[in-house]
C-alpha cells in the first residue's frame, strides 16, 4: 500500500457546492478569490493528499474562447494558491489540462505548447492532461509536453463501461500508444464511478507496464438534484478491486470531497506529507 501516492479530489464541483455561478470561469477565481481556492487545496492536503492538481483544468479552453485571457498568468496565479496551500510539506503540485474539443489542431496545438511552457514557468512539478477524449488530442498533448519540457507528464482518459472514449477509440489501446510516445503515467478520470470501471481498469493495466492512475468520479450525479450517489465510504469501498491492479496514484473527480479523499487515505496509504 505505501506505494500508493494520494492525489486530490474536485475543484469544479465543489465550487459549485460553494454557491459558485456556473456562468463564472472557474480557473479565474485563482485571482479574483485566491483564498477561497488555496483553502480547497488546504483541506485536501489535511485529507491526505500528496498531490495537489492547480485550479487550471479549463485554461486552454477558456483562453482559446477569450483571446484577452493571458494562460501564463492564469497558471501562474493557479500555482501559486497551491503553493500557498502547501507550504512547509513535500506535496508536489501539478498544473492539469482538459481536452480542447472540436478547436482546430493548430490553434489547439499552440494553446497547448503555451500551457506546458507556463507550468514549468510557474514551478509546477508536473503535468496531466486529464479527462481526454481523443486519442489524438492526447497524442497530441503528450507529444508538445515531451518537446518542451522536462516535467512528468501524466494522461488519463475518459470512457464508457466498455472502454469507449467519446472519439470512438478505445481506452486500452490509447494507453498503449501513450506508452510508445512516452507518458510517465496513465489511466482514468472523471467517467463513472469505481464501483463500474473495474473492467477497464483491468484492460488498461494488461495493455502498460506505466503507473496506473485512478482518479474518477462519484458516480453519476441525479438530474435533478445534483447529487452524486456513492458516500465517501461507499468510493473507498469500491476503490479496493483495483488495488491489486498496481494503481501507483489515487484521488477522486467530480462529486468528490476532502471526505472522499480522507476515506481513501485511511484506507489506503501509509505514507502521508510531511509537515
Amino acid at each position: 500500500m505505501d506505494s500508493i501516492t494520494m492525489l486530490d479530489g474536485a475543484m469544479g464541483t465543489l465550487l459549485l457546492r460553494q454557491g459558485i455561478a456556473r456562468s463564472i470561469p472557474l480557473e479565474g477565481l485563482c485571482l479574483t478569490d485566491p483564498q477561497r481556492i488555496t483553502a480547497i487545496h488546504r483541506a485536501y492536503l489535511t485529507a491526505g493528499a500528496q498531490i495537489l492538481y492547480a485550479n487550471t483544468m479549463g485554461v486552454n479552453r477558456l483562453c482559446l474562447e477569450h483571446p484577452e485571457c493571458d494562460a501564463a498568468h492564469l497558471i501562474h496565479a493557479a500555482v501559486n494558491c497551491a503553493k500557498a496551500a502547501s507550504a512547509g510539506t513535500n506535496a508536489r503540485i501539478a498544473v492539469s489540462s482538459g481536452p480542447c474539443g472540436t478547436i482546430p489542431p493548430a490553434i489547439r496545438s499552440a494553446a497547448c505548447e503555451a500551457i506546458v511552457r507556463a507550468a514549468e514557468a510557474a514551478g509546477a512539478d508536473l503535468l496531466v492532461f486529464e479527462t481526454m477524449i481523443d486519442k489524438t488530442e492526447a497524442l497530441c498533448a503528450l507529444n508538445i509536453a515531451k518537446k518542451h519540457t522536462a516535467l512528468p507528464v501524466f494522461v488519463t482518459l475518459t470512457c464508457d463501461a466498455s472502454g469507449r472514449m467519446p472519439c470512438g477509440a478505445y481506452a486500452d489501446q490509447t494507453v498503449s500508444a501513450l506508452e510508445q510516445a512516452g507518458s510517465d503515467a496513465v489511466g482514468l478520470n472523471c467517467s463513472l464511478g469505481p464501483d463500474r470501471m473495474l473492467a477497464v481498469m483491468e484492460s488498461l493495466a494488461k495493455r502498460t507496464a506505466l503507473p496506473l492512475v485512478l482518479k474518477l468520479s462519484a458516480g453519476l450525479p441525479d438530474p435533478q438534484t445534483g447529487e452524486y450517489p456513492l458516500s465517501p465510504e461507499a468510493y473507498a469501498h469500491a476503490v479496493a478491486p483495483y488495488l491489486p491492479l498496481g494503481i501507483s496514484y489515487l484521488g477522486g473527480c467530480c462529486g468528490t470531497t476532502p471526505e472522499y479523499i480522507k476515506a481513501l487515505a485511511s484506507s489506503y496509504i501509509i505514507n502521508s506529507v510531511k509537515e
